[in-house]
């Protein structure tokens, strides 16, 4: 399988892409061959907001703004099929969507909250986060500033599916029991962090430790203010809420690097997480090395 999936920039249609191994640009070929593997246009009625690949099911995620979701198989995508799981509703819809496992996914709504699917039960959600938690998981703050606050990432564990991770406005992270079986542990942004969370992922290694604290996964997350974080065990450096009655700890956070300008993405290496790429607001790449402690 050759990707990775983008999505169009000013439409509503999804392209996938061969990468390139020699020195021509990337979406061209020589004598204006195209390299795109496929192109599916009109997927959405409007910008896709979210991409997942489910490379278990070679199946694509996609929701959109309006509340359309479509999952389209990777060996289908040449029929052009209906890959339309959920019609749009024209109202409220979605900013995130990820995968779970082969049957089920995660969304985050544009209005906040947190949805679980079932591939196998129709277009209706099978769980939702309740209201009372806020919708982006800082219920207090959620109270005081209102619908300003929207979620704007999503992550969920590798190997514990049942875990998610969003990022929201003003720095705010929230861990989710996706079973909606107690709160989210909320960690809101301090002085050093308090910008926008664009991207965030769970850390490639988690250091061997006692079953209370390892109930509390370590996460990288960068922000518009510049900064890329991780979180970690109880700290005394951010403020946070507690986990609820399904769990123990808290989170706090440590700035790793600060530059001035918003870093929108970043993405680690996958084997213990030591090296980190980034992109900033100012059209450049940051790769730096940290220290990993196994």
């Amino acid at each position: 399988m050759q990707l990775p999936p983008v999505a169009a920039a000013t439409t509503a249609d999804l392209q996938f892409v061969e990468a390139d191994d020699g020195d021509e640009p990337a979406g061209t070929a020589p004598e204006g061959n195209t390299q795109y593997l496929h192109h599916l246009p009109h997927l959405h009625k409007v910008s896709a907001a979210s991409i997942d690949v489910n490379t278990t099911i070679q199946a694509v995620l996609s929701v959109a703004g309006d509340g359309s979701i479509s999952i389209t198989p990777l060996d289908a995508l040449a029929q052009l099929g209906d890959s339309n799981f959920k019609a749009a509703t024209g109202w409220s819809g979605y900013s995130q969507g990820r995968w779970v496992d082969s049957r089920s996914f995660a969304t985050t709504g544009v209005l906040g909250g947190l949805q679980v699917w079932d591939t196998r039960r129709g277009p209706t959600p099978v769980s939702s986060s309740p209201t009372q938690w806020g919708h982006t998981g800082c219920a207090q703050l959620d109270r005081q500033l209102g619908p300003a606050r929207q979620l704007l990432c999503l992550d969920v564990h590798p190997s514990r599916p049942n875990l998610a991770a969003t990022g929201a406005s003003g720095g705010t992270i929230a861990l989710w029991d996706l079973r909606f079986q107690s709160a989210p542990l909320a960690l809101t942004g301090d002085s050093a962090a308090a910008g926008d969370v664009w991207e965030l992922k769970f850390g490639p290694c988690e250091p061997l430790m006692s079953s209370s604290v390892a109930a509390l996964p370590p996460l990288l997350y960068c922000t518009s203010d510049g900064t890329i974080c991780q979180t970690g065990a109880a700290g005394h450096s951010s403020q946070a809420n507690g986990w609820g009655s399904g769990g123990t700890g808290a989170l706090s956070s440590e700035v790793l690097v600060t530059e001035s300008c918003s870093i929108n993405s970043f993405d680690v290496e996958p084997s213990v997480g030591q090296d980190i790429i980034a992109a900033t607001d100012y059209e450049c790449i940051l790769l730096f090395h940290r220290h990993v402690e196994l």
